[in-house]
């Protein structure tokens, strides 16, 4: 329902399930797809309590009890839908993270959501300061954010130590890109823990996208200023401005 990052695979393999049942029901067969939340006390999720947890804070999703599940197969089969998803949603949580959520089909959902806070004045922060301030700061993020995905002290981690030699896998690193993206509103590549990555090399490569952000606000600026005249096209070309 929601793409699930780092998990492509699984979004595709269900949709072609929920496909084979619409095809079954349109064919008047019978046929029902269940989107089943996190479930907390059976089956691959139970016997793996860390990825539980990396799915409630990366998606928003509340685990469940299997009784809780099965208990609602009365009303999903009385509902005649061929698909449907079944799950306790943290959707504050999970607007943050997933921008898929700003999609009409959830509107009903978020209707009556308040989004998390965010310091919306970080990035103009970050902008103010020097360029060893700035990456000082940056380096405290990441540290931070990857604490609360590692479950350990910020100022535990060792900003030059490779993230994956703490416990961070490819699923955490996808989690950790999101959550630096959402909070300082900048394009992040892919985090590759194979090259070693640390604290310090993803906050080098923040400093960098976020520099690269700035200068292109600038030229665009310089544009728009060379561009109008007193807030009137230039008269040196009549077919534009007589286009505008």
């Amino acid at each position: 329902m929601i793409g699930a990052p780092g998990q492509g695979a699984y979004v595709a393999a269900n949709t072609a399930l929920e496909a084979l049942v619409r095809q079954r029901r349109a064919a008047g067969r019978p046929g029902l797809a269940v989107a089943w939340g996190p479930i907390e006390d059976a089956g691959y999720l139970a016997e793996r309590p860390d990825t539980l947890a990396s799915l409630a804070r990366r998606l928003g999703a509340k685990p469940i009890q299997a009784e809780q599940a099965l208990a609602g197969l009365t009303a999903i089969i009385a509902s005649g839908l061929p698909t449907v998803a079944f799950a306790e949603t943290n959707w504050a949580e999970a607007r943050r993270l997933l921008p898929i959520l700003a999609a009409p089909m959830f509107s009903e959902n978020l209707a009556k959501v308040s989004p998390t806070a965010v310091d919306e004045a970080l990035p103009d922060r970050l902008a103010a300061l020097e360029p060893e301030e700035a990456l000082a700061l940056l380096k405290t993020i990441v540290a931070e954010e990857a604490a609360t995905i590692l479950r350990l002290p910020a100022g535990g981690i060792d900003p030059l130590r490779p993230l994956s030699e703490v416990g961070m896998d490819s699923l955490m690193a996808v989690e950790l890109r999101l959550a630096l993206e959402s909070r300082l509103r900048v394009d992040l590549p892919l985090v590759s823990l194979a090259e070693g990555t640390g604290v310090a090399s993803i906050a080098a490569r923040l400093a960098g996208a976020l520099a690269t952000g700035r200068r292109d606000g600038e030229v665009v600026a310089l544009s728009m200023r060379h561009e109008l005249v007193d807030g009137e096209l230039p008269r040196t070309d009549p077919d534009r401005a007589a286009a505008e």
